[in-house]
């Protein structure tokens, strides 16, 4: 998703994130709406995450198989399209 590497374009997105609340020209009443799509943000990517990581054991575990690994891949699909969603939306609140 580009987060991990210092040259990846949302590399600790979350400290611009905590930057905004300092601004001055953001509209006060769209500030709900910012905080409410940066926390789905954090949430999705990091379950986007933890679904990637776990996928890769899928197929060891007891019951296990490459449907189990499909599953935790889809999954983590899923709330990637949610942090998109997430990052338009604070996109379209800053205006950038």
């Amino acid at each position: 998703m580009g987060l991990r590497s210092t040259t990846d374009p949302l590399f600790q997105i979350e400290k611009v994130f905590d930057k905004v609340k300092n601004m001055d020209d953001i509209d006060i009443d769209k500030l709900e709406d910012f905080f409410t799509a940066t926390e789905e943000w954090n949430t999705a990517v990091n379950m986007s995450n933890s679904m990637a990581f776990i996928s890769q054991f899928g197929e060891y575990n007891p019951g296990g198989g490459k449907d189990e690994v499909l599953k935790y891949l889809i999954e983590s699909k899923k709330q990637v399209v949610i942090a998109d969603k997430s990052l338009t939306t604070i996109i379209g609140i800053l205006g950038i």
